[in-house]
């Protein structure tokens, strides 16, 4: 079996939404750990924080950010640099429909690459739900450190394999793929589990 470690996003200043969207209410228990039981079936899974001991990790790992206020790009380099795995899966505690099956599809098709991702139709491509190899760790710091902080870095300098969506046609994207972070959304969410598009996070161009 293709394990891989699950690392959700929980960094984020959360300012759009109000409060902390690690969290939220989902399914009777924080958002956050209802993501980590659900990835749980990959492999291991760790939160990506802004700061140690922000909010009770439920026993997972905890990666805090090497580089304060770089984004991403901590939990491809924290995970790298604080275990032993070679593949991990990056998320976001705000996409709540996220798919294991589709993540078990992505490490799949990485083979030999730095990194997997999902190209959109519209020729946007999906870095917050994307499988990446520990090739990526040294390029992390880089990138980092010279204030390259955007993980379209990763999509415009490494080898990435990128799966078209019309391969992927058994999922739904727009509900596997959608995220959180207004109470408009969240409130949405709620009542119907499916955001309104217009609540899609802005993805990477391929370009």
């Amino acid at each position: 079996m293709n394990t891989v470690l699950s690392v959700i996003l929980t960094g984020g200043k959360s300012s759009r939404m109000g409060h902390d969207k690690a969290l939220l209410d989902m399914e009777g228990g924080a958002m956050s750990l209802v993501l980590a039981q659900r990835y749980a079936g990959l492999g291991p899974v760790a939160f990506a924080v802004d700061r140690p001991g922000r909010f009770d990790c439920g026993g997972f790992l905890e990666l805090a950010d090497e580089f304060p206020g770089c984004g991403p790009f901590n939990g491809i380099y924290s995970a790298f640099l604080k275990t032993q795995e070679d593949y991990i899966f990056l998320t976001a505690t705000d996409m709540p429909n996220g798919d294991p099956a589709l993540v078990r599809r992505l490490r799949e098709e990485i083979g030999d690459c730095s990194a997997c991702t999902i190209l959109r139709k519209n020729g946007f491509m999906e870095p917050l739900f994307s499988i990446y190899h520990r090739s990526c760790f040294n390029f992390a710091r880089e990138c980092m450190e010279t204030g390259r902080n955007s993980l379209l870095e990763v999509f415009r300098r490494l080898n990435v394999r990128t799966v078209p969506e019309e391969e992927l046609a058994q999922w739904d994207m727009e509900y596997v793929l959608c995220n959180i972070n207004t109470p408009k959304a969240y409130r949405q969410y709620r009542t119907s589990c499916r955001p309104a598009a217009s609540n899609r996070r802005q993805t990477i161009h391929d370009n």
